[in-house]
């Protein structure tokens, strides 16, 4: 099927054409009923046709039931299980929305089954589904299936763990064993099992994005577990779920995830890792908060004899007997760098007794890395709020410790942690060290390190609206060691994402390395302090950006850029005086109007007929999130919408990022049917989530597509006017096809996104742009 374009549906069997003409538009993916002068019995002949040579679509319709159906359009399968006997590889199954209440194995076929409207819509329901054994997995792959086995929108529950390959009841959600098959834009909800009631991976690495976990029950791995397996997961949410060990993941027998952009909150387990049980295990975890989840041991993560390395994470509001944020035992000694651990707490209050090490507790040599990390406003009700080692000597440089209670590091049994450039509360510095804490490695201080504003406005520590940001002046400030940052897999960027090569003016650099202006902690603090006010210090920073009436050239001095036009001048002392006068308000209505010129006269090299572009679909949304750039991968959304004018996976991919507290809004409005034409939709922003990404596919084309990228309406304290931009034409790098009538044909591996540039966006000699966004302030 040839979903790019509005005109029809083509289908291609044995060399010839039968043209079905339809006026649904091409994001509209419900079955339709058949021309009048088209039988069923063609029609059937078709789906036949192509089935039997080369890729086709399958249908499937609860409201078809009980008849079995055929899997055509006009004559779905009642049953999804039946749509995937009768596939053959390649094939793709089309699930219209309902509830179905089975239990489905993809039987080893490389096929992609989808539902047409979203998880939220498409629910498979296994609960009273019965089989020989004790219990049934939702879904199995249990026959070497592979990545082109897909599974995309659809809400799994009901499971109760299968019996058949294992001794125990395992996957109650989703059973993989030796597969790897894809997952994308699923909710795992209310299952059971003995191992991971959500999934379970046993040597098997999915690859799994945009996926919820959440409400299920198990004694090992409560959302997933993992058995000699590493999944590659991408946004997904594991929340609510219950375990006696790895409430919200369970990691076993050298099962090496890797979590990117993911978010394990408010998770339970009675014994070991609310959040993420690991044993045995080099998890790879990147972007990842865990808040708000308890155990005992382990709050917000478990590990045993295991190495993880994690990069910009946040520990925030666990709470454990021991180690409310982090336990490391038996030799674990996990690498970090740019993470925090705020709030955390080892007490009575979270109904687990009272302990110590309210953000890590490390037992019998186990020697964390931790390099620009920051622990402030833990707690234990013993000793050791910040950290409590027990026979280990974790290596800690370039962080800061500050606010914990109750000893911001207390040793036990000959334990020798090292500190170098870090800030740590009631140390002495290096000049007067306090050698109770461990080895002073040099570069030390003791001073208030000025966060922002630690408990936030609400007051209480460990809640999203704390800011653990450097104010001016803070000591913490070109104080790092860069070289020891680098060394431990630091990049570029700090948690924010900000670049962390900034020299402050005004600072003298204490810090070491090839630069000396490394600052201490997780976040950089740049000559603009970031704290959402123009005030003083804002000029401050302006002053010493400026060199003279024509500006500066300082490039770490971009934020006092007000106007902005790549100078530092007396043009942004006139914008910073603005800004001076008063708050912006918190929200901001805009108008966003996409007028489209992509025409045969604008574009006449091979110029489709019914060009058209497919609805409007982004949304609002902070640094922490980037929908699609120019040289990345895209996401399944961003594919959907490019190759079939779908809004759903995208849209599920904002919701996901709203639920991690990254996204303010989806934003969706009409396509423009025909091209060259003009649309418009309205939408909300906030001063937290001031940034706006929009997309619309080309029709027909294989994967192309216009859009804006992570525009910028709120900077420097002020929102913009308008905002015009001149689109350009986009490729997915999903299809290979190269002209707007290309056959599918999907690029293998994925390449990333490129802007097209050339045939057959020429006019004459000239790039001719599809049209332009233009984003204007309406209140």
């Amino acid at each position: 099927m040839d979903g790019h374009s509005s005109a029809g549906f083509r289908y291609v069997c044995e060399g010839y054409k039968v043209l079905i003409i339809s006026t649904i538009s091409a994001n509209v993916r419900r079955p339709m009923a058949a021309p009048k002068h088209l039988s069923l019995a063609l029609l059937v002949t078709l789906a036949l046709c192509c089935g039997a040579n080369g890729q086709t679509t399958l249908y499937v319709d609860d409201d078809n039931c009980p008849s079995p159906g055929s899997g055509i359009a006009v004559d779905p399968y009642c049953s999804i299980q039946d749509a995937i006997v009768a596939s053959v590889d390649g094939d793709t199954i089309e699930v219209a929305p309902g509830t179905y209440f089975e239990a489905i194995d993809f039987i080893g076929k490389a096929i992609k089954l989808r539902s047409m409207d979203g998880a939220a819509a498409t629910i498979i329901d296994a609960t009273n589904v019965q089989n020989t054994g004790s219990g049934v997995s939702v879904v199995r792959c249990v026959n070497d299936e592979t990545a082109a086995t897909v599974l995309d929108g659809f809400t799994i529950t009901g499971g109760t763990g299968d019996t058949t390959l294992s001794f125990n009841p395992s996957g109650g959600g989703m059973y993989n064993v030796g597969s790897s098959p894809t997952i994308a834009n699923c909710i795992f909800r209310n299952n059971f099992a003995r191992f991971g009631a959500g999934m379970a991976n046993d040597n098997s690495n999915p690859k799994v994005t945009n996926c919820m976990f959440s409400e299920s029950s198990a004694t090992s791995g409560g959302g997933m577990c993992n058995l000699s397996s590493s999944p590659m997961l991408l946004n997904c949410i594991f929340s609510e779920n219950n375990a006696l060990f790895g409430a919200g993941v369970l990691n076993s027998s050298a099962s090496n995830m890797t979590a990117i952009n993911c978010t394990f909150s408010d998770n339970i387990a009675l014994n070991t890792g609310g959040g993420m049980s690991n044993s045995n295990n080099n998890p790879t975890l990147t972007n990842c908060t865990f808040r708000g989840n308890k155990a005992n041991f382990g709050g917000g993560m478990y590990n045993s004899n295991s190495n993880l390395t994690m990069i910009n994470c946040e520990f925030s509001s666990n709470g454990a007997l021991f180690g409310g944020g982090m336990y490391n035992l038996g030799a674990s000694s996990p690498t970090l760098t740019n993470c925090t651990f705020n709030g955390n707490k080892a007490n009575s209050s979270i109904g687990f007794g009272g302990g110590p090490g309210g953000g890590m507790y490390n037992l019998n040599s186990s020697n964390p890395i931790m390099t620009n990390c920051t622990f402030s406003n833990n707690l234990a009700d013993s000793f050791g709020s910040g950290i409590f080692n027990n026979s280990s000597s974790p290596m800690v440089t370039n962080s800061t410790f500050w606010g914990d209670t109750f000893y911001e590091i207390y040793n036990f049994d000959n334990s020798t942690p090292s500190f170098a450039y870090s800030n740590v509360q009631n140390s002495g510095g290096s000049a007067f060290w306090n050698t109770s804490l461990g080895i002073d490695g040099g570069g030390n201080i003791d001073a208030d390190p000025l966060f922002v504003d630690p408990f936030g406005p609400d007051g209480i520590a460990g809640t999203a609206d704390d800011d653990l940001r450097l104010m001016p002046g803070s000591h913490c400030i070109d104080a790092g060691d860069n070289d020891a940052y680098l060394a431990a897999g630091g990049g570029l960027v700090d948690l924010d994402g900000k670049d962390r090569a900034i020299d402050n003016t005004g600072v003298m650099d204490t810090g070491v390395g090839s630069v000396t202006y490394l600052d201490m902690g997780a976040y950089e603090q740049g000559p603009c302090h970031g704290d959402g006010i123009i005030n003083l210090n804002d000029l401050e920073s302006l002053a010493g950006c400026m060199v003279g009436p024509n500006g500066g050239v300082n490039p770490s001095c971009g934020c006092s850029d007000y106007n902005p036009d790549g100078n530092v001048d007396l043009r942004d002392y006139a914008s910073y005086q603005l800004a001076f006068t008063g708050p912006p308000t918190p929200t901001a209505q805009y108008q966003l109007t996409f007028e489209a010129t992509w025409s045969a006269a604008t574009h006449p090299q091979d110029f489709p007929s019914g060009a058209h572009f497919s609805g409007l679909i982004g949304g609002t949304h902070n640094r922490n999130v980037d929908f699609w750039e120019v040289g990345s991968l895209s996401s399944v959304g961003i594919e959907n919408m490019a190759e079939l004018g779908s809004k759903t996976a995208l849209t599920n991919e904002v919701n996901a990022a709203i639920s991690a507290g990254d996204a303010g809004s989806v934003i969706s409005g009409s396509g423009i049917f025909p091209s060259p034409g003009s649309v418009s939709v309205d939408f909300t922003a906030t001063q937290a989530f001031g940034l706006v990404t929009m997309t619309s596919m080309l029709a027909p084309s294989p994967d192309w597509f216009g859009g804006l990228d992570s525009l910028v309406l709120f900077n420097h304290n002020q929102w913009a006017d308008e905002i015009v931009v001149v689109i350009e034409p986009y490729d997915a790098g999903t299809d290979d096809g190269v002209t707007f009538t290309s056959p599918n044909a999907d690029t293998n591996p994925a390449e990333a996104i490129t802007q097209i540039v050339g045939f057959p966006f020429l006019d004459g000699a000239e790039q001719a742009p599809l049209g332009t966004f233009t984003v204007t302030r309406i209140d």
